[in-house]
């Protein structure tokens, strides 16, 4: 018997059935496609970027969320059907830019995410942000006190 977990749920498989696949070649180790390094998005950043700043000259921000909304209710349409993939443009950015910010591997160099504030794109809470780096320095100074 062989246990395997498939999106969180327990399946038993057979010896027999174990064989059976074997016979065939079955793979049974899953391969990721590695992740993508910030140079081969570059192009794509910039795209986005351009239909983000064409989304904000036409509706007089960056708030592609809300319109999103609307978009869905039926109660308005975009006016370009691009503006429809900015949502998650900026929930990648907005992931990014946090990561930039807490010192961790991001695809977003400081370049980007000033071109994106100074477009006027709201990251996360300021507040958060400050909070999370506090936090971070006191973690790291009851680390030096406790284990060095």
């Amino acid at each position: 018997m062989l246990s395997l977990h498939i999106f969180l749920i327990t399946h038993t498989v057979s010896e027999d059935r174990i064989n059976r696949l074997n016979s065939i070649n079955f793979t049974w180790e899953m391969r990721r496609k590695p992740r993508k390094t910030s140079g081969g998005n570059t192009v794509k950043f910039d795209i986005m970027y351009e239909h983000l700043r064409s989304f904000k000259e036409t509706y007089g921000h960056t708030k592609v969320n809300k319109m999103e909304k609307e978009w869905k209710k039926g109660t308005s349409v975009p006016e370009k059907k691009i503006y429809r993939r900015l949502p998650l443009f900026v929930a990648f950015v907005r992931k990014e830019q946090l990561k930039f910010v807490q010192n961790e591997e991001s695809l977003l160099d400081a370049e980007k995410i000033q071109l994106l504030d100074d477009l006027g794109l709201a990251w996360k809470s300021k507040l958060l942000l400050h909070c999370i780096l506090h936090l971070q320095s006191m973690c790291l100074n009851l680390y030096i006190i406790l284990f060095l």
